[in-house]
Formats: C-alpha cells, sequence, structure tokens
C-alpha cells in the first residue's frame, strides 16, 4: 500500500474513447529571507528548514499535505538566503539546532496569521525578514492571552519599569501577543521589573519578572476577559 496519495493521478485511457486531463502552472516566484535581531542588525550563518510551495499529494496516513519542496540550508555571512523559480503557497520555516542552541525565534516580518508560516504568491518577489533574539543577551519576552481561550492578543499594551533602574519603556504586543525588550542593543541591568498589561475587551493586570543573568527571560500573562 502506498504510503503517498498524488494530486494529480495518472489519467485512465479508454480505447475508443477521449481522455481529458487538465493541469494547472502558475508563475514561479523568487523568496530572500534575512536573518536578523529585533534591532535590524543581520544575524548570519543562520540554519534552517524551508517546507512548502506546491501541493503534490497527501500522506496516506495521516491525510497531511506532501509538499514539493524541502530543503535544510542556512543564510550566508550576510544573513541573507534566497530561493529563485519557487512555485506559490505556503512556506513554513524551522529553526536547525546550531541556530535554536544560540537564538530565540520572535516572529517573521510581514508577519502572517501563522507565526512561522510565509504565503508566497505566483510572480511574487518577496523579502521575509527572520527576527531572533539571542538567548545570552539580557532581555525579556512577554507574551500576552486571553485566559478564556488561551489566543494570543495583539495590540495589548506592555508596560515594562523599574523606577530606580530608570527604565520605563511601553509597547504593543504584535500578532502574536509579544513584547520583547529592549529596545535598542543594550542589555536590560539586572533587577526585578513590573508588568503593567492592558488590552481591550480585558481586564488589566500586573505582574513582576526578575533579570538575572545574560539571557532572555520569559514570562506568560493570561487577561481576564
Amino acid at each position: 500500500t502506498s504510503v503517498f496519495k498524488p494530486t494529480n493521478v495518472h489519467a485512465s485511457v479508454v480505447a475508443g474513447s477521449l481522455t481529458a486531463a487538465t493541469l494547472v502552472a502558475d508563475r514561479t516566484s523568487t523568496l530572500k529571507i534575512q536573518t536578523e535581531d529585533p534591532f535590524g542588525a543581520s544575524v548570519p550563518d543562520i540554519d534552517f528548514t524551508i517546507t512548502g510551495g506546491l501541493v503534490s499529494g497527501t500522506d496516506a496516513s495521516t491525510s497531511a499535505p506532501v509538499y514539493d519542496f524541502t530543503q535544510t540550508t542556512a543564510t550566508d555571512s550576510s544573513g541573507e538566503k534566497e530561493f529563485s523559480d519557487r512555485s506559490s503557497g505556503g512556506y513554513t520555516l524551522t529553526l536547525g539546532p546550531s541556530a535554536v542552541a544560540q537564538y530565540e525565534f520572535l516572529r517573521l516580518d510581514p508577519e502572517e496569521t501563522v507565526q512561522n508560516s510565509i504565503n508566497l504568491i505566483a510572480g511574487d518577489s518577496k523579502t521575509v525578514k527572520y527576527i531572533l533574539a539571542r538567548k545570552n543577551f539580557q532581555s525579556a519576552l512577554i507574551m500576552v492571552k486571553s485566559s478564556s481561550s488561551g489566543t494570543p492578543i495583539a495590540g495589548a499594551s506592555v508596560r515594562l519599569h523599574n523606577t530606580s533602574l530608570g527604565f520605563d519603556v511601553t509597547l504593543a504586543t504584535d500578532t502574536y501577543g509579544q513584547a520583547y525588550f529592549p529596545t535598542t542593543a543594550t542589555p536590560l541591568v539586572s533587577g526585578t521589573y513590573d508588568i503593567d498589561v492592558s488590552a481591550s475587551g480585558f481586564t488589566s493586570t500586573t505582574d513582576t519578572i526578575s533579570i538575572v543573568g545574560s539571557n532572555i527571560e520569559k514570562k506568560t500573562i493570561s487577561l481576564n476577559p
């Protein structure tokens, strides 16, 4: 039994009959990936796997789509990798083991509905920024979610402040409910910071986060409707 069900199956030819088959082809596209830190600086030599494009069939056991393109590669010394003559469709990026050991994936820019996905249309030339935060950089990643549904809250106001350290910054969460601090390449100073979170349609709340050592500290905050 085959484990693959092709989208375009073989045509059946019957003696004395006309067999018709329709094949659909789109113009190819170009996709450029740029790996950057949250402050816009290039991050070189990031290994990742890209999968997607034309759906050539489905897995017979799981019904998951099988795509025509999968490649494990890396950005160059300038933090870039270009894929030419690619079919249109959805693509997914997954960090490789070397990158995972050093970086925290934040988002793609432009943002899509799914955090690590790219929608490539036919005939397009698209550049996507792969935003990565260093794990050994003293920073904070605040994630805001709905307590009832568990879904991220985009556009929530997140204020991170410590009066004695002279730090007071307010950010809006991205599509995935994230706010990353600091906003410049200067790391946060060690200490305990207050967090004030509010969003339209939700009850505001407060919390704290301790920044200790050279690493990224993560905290998830849930808001009640």
